[in-house]
């Protein structure tokens, strides 16, 4: 009873809490025990809210739960990335095609929804391969950053999909944390491996925390 009556005032103060951890990850106290807190809350709250959608027997369920696996995948990830770059990479290209499977359960998978992936492939393989701004060290490297782009494409291009066909608020919220996942990627790519001043850094963490605080928040919108 206590969740059903506060469940928005909960999913408000973890957003709150998950902005609120970012930021102090990323101008206060940059290191791992923040980062694993910050990261584990929207984790959290992906998880009351899959709670709440079994309580209440909601249709969209399945999408609910495979959510909260990719979430606790990405916190994972979280923690390793800052241990070990290449398999912290792997981990996440997992949360990934959790995320994008999720998605699939919103709406059944089309041959057309890989339009947008393609593209945006296209245009990060050909910036990996090409643009001289960019040292991974070797071929193994830049190898797994081109398959993870390809993963991260296919979830974008997923959700994009998604609500170009059925623009209901579920699919606008993950559509909107899609393309902040998606960006904040971006922005790790050209941290770690370009010459990147320090505002990709910032804004790197700063829309990696909306981006999953709206996809665990997606979660309390399972109910049609």
């Amino acid at each position: 009873m206590f969740l059903k009556k506060n469940i928005k005032i909960i999913n408000i103060l973890f957003i709150i809490l998950i902005m609120s951890g970012g930021l102090c990850y990323n101008t206060v106290a940059h290191n791992l025990v923040t980062k694993t807190l910050a990261s584990s809350s929207f984790f959290l709250l992906g998880l009351i809210n899959l709670v709440f959608s079994f309580k209440n027997e909601w249709p969209k369920r399945d999408f609910a739960s495979i959510m909260t696996a990719g979430l606790a995948i990405t916190v994972l990830a979280d923690v390793v990335l800052e241990i070990d770059f290449l398999i912290g990479a792997l981990i996440f290209a997992v949360g990934h095609i959790f995320y994008m499977t999720a998605y699939c359960r919103l709406l059944p998978l089309k041959l057309k929804d890989f339009s947008v992936s393609l593209i945006l492939f296209i245009s990060a393989a050909a910036l990996m391969l090409f643009a001289p701004i960019f040292d991974f060290g070797g071929p193994v490297m830049q190898t797994v950053c081109i398959v993870y782009a390809a993963i991260i494409s296919v979830m974008f291009g997923k959700a994009f999909a998604n609500f170009k066909r059925n623009p209901e608020t579920i699919t606008k919220i993950v559509f909107i944390g899609s393309f902040l996942f998606t960006f904040s990627d971006i922005m790790l790519l050209f941290e770690y491996f370009a010459d990147a001043p320090r505002i990709v850094n910032m804004l790197c963490v700063n829309t990696y925390y909306p981006a999953q605080a709206l996809l665990a928040f997606s979660l309390s919108k399972t109910n049609n």
